[in-house]
């Protein structure tokens, strides 16, 4: 029971702390303008989780968009740029939201990822706040389930109620 209190303090502390600012955690973003702006306001909401946008980059070549205020970055470059920054700088996670709209842009962008130790995590553009994703691989092919096929605890018991009560 100790064990559980002290680490339910010590979660709500570290949420208070990067909340104000410290202890935060410095992230990449690559992707289009549009899912830049959705990302950045989403971050905006959630300032418990610390995350601190330390570089955009956009598959876009000139991304000329304006900055908007409250710290949201201006691009800092292509793909090409995303390479040199991050030969020369550290961050604790990428974000992706666009793959490209070629094989070749694809390849170039996973081999630049490939090459870091970095955690990197993909935001599909399409997605539905309703989607849960969960890979269901079919042999060595990753396959992912969009809705998910994983029930909620309350869901399963609410199903067994009225399955019970109507035999």
């Amino acid at each position: 029971a100790w064990l559980f209190f002290s680490h339910v303090v010590l979660r709500c502390i570290l949420r208070f702390l990067r909340s104000k600012g410290g202890n935060p955690r410095k992230i990449l973003f690559y992707g289009k303008y549009e899912a830049a702006i959705l990302f950045w306001t989403e971050l905006k909401k959630s300032p418990w989780m610390g995350m601190s946008l330390a570089a955009r980059f956009s598959p876009d070549f000139n991304d000329s968009f304006p900055a908007l205020s409250g710290g949201f970055p201006r691009s800092s470059g292509d793909i090409n740029s995303l390479r040199n920054w991050l030969s020369s700088n550290s961050v604790d996670r990428i974000y992706v939201s666009h793959l490209g709209n070629s094989d070749e842009e694809i390849k170039d962008l996973l081999h630049i990822l490939g090459d870091t130790v970095t955690p990197i995590a993909y935001i599909p553009a399409w997605s539905l706040p309703t989607m849960r994703f969960t890979l269901s691989p079919i042999g060595f092919l990753p396959s992912i389930e969009l809705w998910g096929n994983e029930r909620l605890l309350s869901d399963r018991q609410l199903k067994r109620t009225v399955d019970l009560s109507l035999a």
